[in-house]
């Protein structure tokens, strides 16, 4: 095997990823690198943590797409034709003060200043109220519920219509869950 695991990734975390995994090592960097802002968020809106980096890290391939690494869009918040920032809070004018953007940013996406910011935006909107209203009526309501509401709000309505994006939203935030525990155990990140 390479150095740094299959396919190059280092594996910063291997307590947490005792096989080296890249795919494993990938969502771990992720969960570190953006942990606090998702904690903010989590606690301003009422989620779980696991909930706000299960969402953004399947939409951003764990940050890891263009669209995350060339708009700091980590939740796919588009914006209409001829549109500036989409109406999404926190957005900014994309080419402009995007945080390391490598190439140019991409047409019909908003674009934000960090994970924080997109995360914010996601949770603020149509998507938030979708979440919130459903979490004021059952507080034990399943990230699978939530997550296919969402959907079928227009996040993702092929998805929604299909009866797929709940369940797979809900795959990745107990995979993420459990990644955290495993985190905060060795101390790579605080307690959420």
């Amino acid at each position: 095997m390479p150095p740094g695991g299959a396919g190059g990734v280092a594996n910063a975390y291997p307590q947490c990823n005792p096989t080296d995994d890249p795919g494993t090592a990938k969502q771990l960097q992720f969960i570190v690198a953006n942990d606090t802002a998702a904690e903010v968020v989590a606690e301003t809106y009422g989620v779980p943590t696991s909930w706000v980096l299960g969402w953004g890290g399947l939409e951003s391939g764990y940050g890891t797409n263009p669209l995350a690494a060339n708009n700091s869009n980590y939740f796919s918040e588009s914006v209409p034709a001829g549109g500036v920032t989409g109406g999404w809070a926190g957005a900014i004018p994309c080419g402009a003060g995007t945080t390391g953007a490598a190439t140019a940013t991409l047409a019909g996406w908003a674009c934000f200043s960090d994970f924080q910011d997109s995360a914010n935006a996601a949770f603020a909107g149509i998507y938030g109220n979708t979440i919130e209203t459903m979490l004021a009526q059952n507080p034990n309501v399943s990230a699978s519920a939530v997550f296919q509401a969402v959907a079928l709000a227009g996040f993702d309505r092929a998805d929604g219509q299909a009866g797929t994006y709940g369940p797979t939203v809900s795959k990745v935030v107990g995979n993420m869950a459990a990644d955290m525990l495993c985190l905060q155990s060795y101390g790579y990140i605080s307690i959420w």
